[in-house]
């Protein structure tokens, strides 16, 4: 290891950091979340609300869908208990660990290249790399942010145990690994790259070298299995052969870029055949194989170099195995490059260090040293200004889906998000075109349930129930379309197929709310009220903050007669949407009923403050004026 700085450098380095950073990403700190992925881990993510016994079992025991991330998801619950759900929170902690992995990145570089100037700048191209910038500012990205952390966290308290051998040192190396697994499981090649570590100072490998490695290889293969039962259809989506070319094209995708980071995108789909005769597979096999080959020739001559490509093709393995994402093929993801540039970064030192360390004089030297401070001082600013743009783009889903679609128009799943956008804020034609941008690349049956929610917006209800079914005759197991037929036969007044086809939901996924919500207020009209008040219970229990059914529940007790039951439901009601006139006019006509005059007025005020109109308040003013008790 080489002699450490002083305290003073340190946090001279640390805050240059956090400055640059600041600068380059400070302005993503106001970003929202995006549908893509932030829904389902975070808004949507009933386990991230709350910090219970329950849902930190929840967290340990499954997928997120696909990935084993209870860490990570441990992380979401405590930026949830600090900003109450505000993106703010968890943008602050994703762009410092960011920094922090920067920070150990340049620590790492340190203690190979053995040159700490050279280490701190390419630990700041690490920060501002445009590569990393989905992994900094993407809110679902923290499982990769996370993992990092620990593992860079392991790799360096390994090296110092390996230099002073100690038994705390060990275990607390090998704690942060588990750690690191339980953020992601994509740092299971952290022991491997303890072998080329040892290699690259020539130590070899031994059976004690290994003996000492077994635990950390042990739960390598325990997390790997864990992280491929969650995807077996990932897995099952492509052949060996279409995920080995794929792979071919990803490793010199990321290679180009890392050089040259032009054309980002959130998304690079693939929609022609994957066969080994295209040229967009053939030639990067071509290259991969020759660039193997020179380095197998020249390996002996530059270890570091050798060690360099070795971190960034084995850091890269995990991800081989994500290119197929429903139905759709991608040929690449910046977030997975996070990890592996470390070993381009480990290249680019050692051949700047050896730039600078060829024959020549002092003056000689120096200008060089000099030379490549300018240039990747440059780099750096470059960069910088390439990331800041590129961040941008993640500043709301829009922004987002529309940045994607300019580079490849091509993208299913991208026309089918901003559809979905489209959809939210009631521009119904509009999102059904973008669907059938979608559609027209590939069929997808969510995209065809899309596409009928849209139509009964509109309200074609023919056209929309007729999409329905065509999506269920791809996906009979697909809930929302089942759920949206529902909606059509509850709006058409057919009650009893409207709950049939919300009992199917339920019995494909007993936690779809809006199905269960939805039955509750279909039992409703059919005046079956025990039916009502068990589903709107069950749908409470499920989701608490949900309001309507406190409202609902509300109602049905009023009509059993249960006005206690009654007034305790629009008080939650209340209390969850204080706005809510319907609520406040309905607890204020009980409230009268029983006499309580002044409790009521103050409800109605606040009812008609908020809706001049409410026809619930207005009645209860007319009653009150016919009892004498107003004017």
């Amino acid at each position: 290891m080489p002699k450490l700085p002083t305290i003073t450098v340190v946090a001279s380095i640390v805050c240059s950091f956090f400055f640059v950073g600041l600068i380059v990403f400070g302005s993503t700190l106001r970003h929202e979340f995006v549908s893509w992925d932030d829904e389902l881990l975070i808004v949507n993510n009933a386990n991230v609300h709350e910090i219970s016994l329950t849902t930190i079992r929840n967290v340990f025991t499954t997928y997120d869908p696909e990935l084993y991330i209870p860490l990570t998801l441990m992380s979401y619950q405590t930026d949830d208990a600090i900003g109450g759900g505000n993106p703010f929170v968890t943008h602050v902690v994703n762009r410092a660990l960011h920094i922090l992995n920067s920070l150990l990145v340049a620590w790492l570089l340190y203690t190979l290249i053995k040159r700490g100037w050279l280490a701190i700048a390419l630990g700041l191209i690490f920060l501002v790399h445009p590569l990393n910038t989905e992994a900094a500012v993407w809110a679902s990205s923290r499982k990769d942010l996370l993992s990092t952390f620990f593992f860079l966290s392991s790799l360096l308290a390994w090296l110092q145990y390996r230099e002073l051998p100690n038994t705390k040192r060990y275990a607390f190396s090998l704690i942060l690994f588990i750690l690191a697994l339980l953020s992601k499981v994509m740092a299971v090649t952290l022991p491997v790259v303890m072998i080329l570590i040892d290699l690259l100072d020539g130590k070899g490998i031994s059976q004690a070298s290994l003996k000492e490695k077994t635990p950390f290889f042990m739960a390598s293969i325990v997390f790997g299995v864990i992280g491929l039962f969650g995807k077996t259809d990932v897995l099952a989506a492509s052949s060996a052969l279409q995920k080995i070319l794929v792979a071919c094209k990803a490793t010199v995708f990321y290679v180009t870029k890392f050089f040259v980071p032009h054309g980002l995108s959130a998304m690079y789909p693939y929609t022609q055949p994957i066969t080994v005769l295209s040229p967009d597979f053939l030639f990067p096999l071509i290259l991969l194989l020759c660039a193997l080959g020179a380095l197998w020739r020249f390996s002996p001559h530059s270890r570091h170099v050798t060690f360099g490509v070795l971190l960034f093709l084995i850091a890269l393995v995990p991800t081989f195995t994500n290119f197929s994402k429903g139905g759709d093929f991608y040929i690449a993801s910046d977030r997975y490059s996070y990890i592996p540039i470390i070993g381009l970064l480990v290249i680019v030192g050692a051949c700047m260090r050896y730039v600078i360390d060829m024959p020549g004089g002092m003056r000689v030297r120096a200008s060089r040293r000099n030379a490549l401070l300018v240039s990747t001082c440059f780099v750096m600013v470059l960069f910088g200004y390439l990331s800041s743009v590129q961040a941008a783009v993640w500043k709301n889903n829009t922004s987002l889906y529309e940045d994607i679609l300019r580079k490849y128009p091509d993208a299913r799943a991208a026309h089918n998000n901003l559809g979905m956008e489209l959809f939210k804020s009631g521009r119904y034609a509009a999102a059904i075109d973008a669907f059938d941008r979608a559609l027209a690349i590939h069929k997808d049956p969510k995209t065809e349930t899309n596409k009928a929610a849209a139509l009964v917006g509109l309200g074609k209800l023919d056209e929309a129930m007729i999409v329905f079914r065509k999506s269920l005759e791809q996906n009979p197991r697909l809930t929302d379309a089942l759920y949206g037929i529902g909606n059509i036969y509850q709006r058409k007044g057919d009650l009893l197929a409207a709950a049939e086809q919300y009992r199917k939901t339920l019995d494909l996924d007993p936690k779809h709310i809006s199905a269960r919500n939805n039955l509750g207020i279909t039992y409703i009209q059919l005046k079956d009220w025990s039916s009502a008040i068990e589903a709107l219970k069950i749908v409470i229990a499920q989701k608490p903050s949900f309001v309507e059914p406190y409202y609902n529940l509300a109602g049905v007790y009023e009509e059993k007669g249960l006005k206690k039951e009654a007034e305790e439901m629009y008080q939650k009601s209340i209390e969850l949407s204080p706005l809510d006139a319907d609520a406040l006019s309905r607890l204020a006509s009980m409230l009268y009923d029983r006499g309580e005059i002044d409790e009521a007025a103050e409800l109605l005020t606040r009812a008609l403050t908020i809706d001049s109109s409410n026809q619930a308040a207005l009645s209860l003013v007319l009653k009150m004026r016919e009892d004498g008790v107003a004017q």
